[in-house]
């Protein structure tokens, strides 16, 4: 079973879209074949044939982006998924956590906040093992060089949570 705090839902329908927006990853494509055409570097044709897979790209890009919230929803009603949404003890956690010296945003808080306290319930529920992926770097136990954060490491380690940097469970 795969338990999700819905505030993930709600970042994610905010994030995707503007973390993905299809013309800011093409736009320096396009100038580099602009400056390459203008240079004799590549024929007309040869940026024309480029123009025209950019704007293809940049086409599915936005087509997917649009079905953002449909496929969260699509995701949301998947039998193998537990969409929770935040308990007053999750806010409560939430205000202790922000007190510890994180420096974390207010969505990764609550996150951290709602994980915490449904590691609890499920434990408490008989739940043995219990992982949390996230590909957030501010939320992983480890920095950039694989060195522990203390303060999150001792939080994941309390709850017993063993915590994946990917996916592939």
């Amino acid at each position: 079973m795969i338990f999700v705090p819905a505030i993930c839902l709600v970042e994610a329908r905010e994030t995707v879209p503007r973390r993905f927006a299809s013309r800011s990853r093409s736009a320096d494509l396009r100038k580099f074949v602009k400056w390459a055409r203008n240079q004799e570097q590549l024929s007309a044709e040869e940026a024309k044939t480029a123009f025209r897979v950019f704007e293809q790209f940049d086409c599915l890009v936005n087509r997917e982006l649009t079905q953002v919230s449909e496929r969260l929803d699509e995701l949301a009603k998947h039998s193998g998924m537990n969409i929770f949404s935040l308990s007053e003890s999750m806010l409560e956690r939430q205000v202790v956590i922000g007190s510890m010296g994180l420096s974390l945003k207010p969505y990764d808080l609550a996150i951290l906040a709602a994980i915490l306290v449904k590691a609890e319930e499920l434990r408490e529920a008989g739940y043995a093992e219990l992982g949390f992926c996230e590909l957030d770097s501010d939320l992983q136990p480890w920095d950039r060089t694989g060195n522990r954060k203390p303060t999150l490491s001792h939080l994941y380690a309390e709850a017993q949570i063993r915590v994946y940097g990917d996916f592939l469970v």
